[in-house]
């Protein structure tokens, strides 16, 4: 996989897919609600990423980005932030295309996740596209694509290369298509790129937009939510674990996937509820990610093992942003799959997280994390200065989670 996955990596905080101009909850501000919606939508509807690369049809996807590789991910899904994307990348070393498409909708909320009365999701969509455009030196209108469409073009001082994108609202969804690319005309030269013109860029965002504003009544309607072709993805791993399990190890937890259509698929769970005992908030995050290894499955699980090793034997005096963590020695777990390992780790946060490696018939690898720790409440509020103490999870409590998290994963698996 050539990857190393050191123990500091799994620390309180997982990083979600990167998106394209986030949105967050409480970010709209108030104001009235677009013409002819005055009554608004107050519900969100569930959105994944497969949904959003469903939205572009396979011969505009040729036409754009021919032979292209396809990931998609949810960016957020909680009750008032829906966020999603689908990232299409084509290159065969001369001639390269890149679009990504995210679709979002937010609810304007208070500090208390209640929302805001007079609101709606068509507000918050106007509201997100007017904060997109605020700013942005080289905009323009762009008719007949949704409502409120404008597009933008920038220029990289640096190496000249372009970028053009497309905004625009379909009822409670915000859409955003970024789309650049280029040609090597010389193969012997790579420094010589030739990036596409503005007249291009949005000549191919006008019609990708137009075809996304025509089948965004889907997303309310109910679109697909898997992979194609029976593909294991990122959603599909969100539904592996038990409610009761979630309940015990992961309160409320806001959750993130990720598919790729190149063989991996993610899903990720992050937890944040007031301490039972104490000023300050438990975290725990929890993921499961499926890869389908390439041409050497047992090597690349043995390098992951020999990884593992050497994180412990390098103690606390490891160079980069594992300084300072240490690991305990892998332990073979042999009634995991054809071959499994778990190390367990302890961040300087503080913070102590679990690993489990597994290896599965059919060239499978499948990693679950849990770990986490209890923060100090950041303001009260009240003037109070005990604020409670910091404190990493215990060594018992990750590798039961994660030992039960494996159980009901692999078990679930197709």
């Amino acid at each position: 996989m050539g990857v190393r996955l050191t123990m500091a990596g799994i620390g309180m905080c997982v990083a979600l897919v990167a998106g394209c101009g986030a949105v967050t909850a409480g970010e709209a501000s108030p104001s009235a609600s677009p013409e002819g919606e005055a009554a608004g939508t107050t519900e969100l509807p569930d959105l994944t990423g497969q949904q959003v690369c469903d939205l572009l049809s396979a011969e505009t996807l040729a036409k754009y980005t021919p032979d292209a590789r396809i990931s998609n991910g949810t960016v957020q899904s909680t009750e008032s932030v829906k966020q999603a994307l689908c990232q299409v990348s084509a290159t065969d070393g001369n001639n390269f295309r890149f679009l990504t498409v995210e679709v979002n909708a937010v609810l304007t909320v208070d500090m208390n996740g209640d929302m805001v009365d007079g609101t709606s999701a068509e507000t918050a969509a106007s509201d997100w596209l007017a904060s997109q455009r605020a700013g942005k030196p080289d905009t323009a209108d762009l008719n007949g694509v949704g409502d409120e469409g404008f597009t933008t073009f920038v220029v990289d001082e640096a190496d000249g290369r372009t970028e053009a994108s497309a905004l625009f609202r379909g009822g409670m969804w915000g859409v955003k298509a970024v789309y650049h690319g280029g040609d090597r005309p010389n193969p012997d030269d790579r420094d010589n790129k030739v990036y596409l013109t503005r007249e291009v860029l949005i000549a191919a965002l006008t019609e990708v937009g137009t075809e996304i504003a025509t089948n965004l009544p889907s997303l309310t309607s109910g679109g697909a939510t898997t992979a194609p072709d029976g593909d294991l993805s990122g959603d599909m791993l969100c539904e592996t674990l038990s409610e009761a399990l979630i309940d015990r190890y992961l309160p409320k937890p806001k959750t993130g996937t990720s598919t790729s259509s190149y063989g991996m698929a993610e899903c990720r769970w992050n937890s944040a509820v007031p301490r039972p005992d104490s000023p300050g908030l438990r975290l725990r995050n929890a993921s499961v990610t499926v890869s389908a290894v390439a041409q050497n499955p047992e090597g690349d699980y043995e390098k992951a093992k020999q990884d593992a090793q050497e994180d412990y034997a390098d103690g606390p005096d490891k160079d980069g942003p594992s300084k300072g963590a240490t690991a305990e020695a892998p332990v073979d777990l042999p009634d995991l799959g054809t071959a499994a390992f778990l190390v367990v780790g302890h961040s300087l946060v503080p913070s102590t997280s679990a690993r489990i490696t597994v290896l599965l018939p059919g060239s499978r690898l499948v990693v679950i994390t849990y770990g986490g720790g209890d923060a100090a409440e950041l303001d009260t509020g009240d003037g109070n200065t005990n604020l409670g103490e910091p404190a990493a999870i215990t060594t018992e409590e990750a590798t039961e989670a994660a030992k039960a998290m494996a159980k009901e994963v692999l078990s679930a698996l197709p």
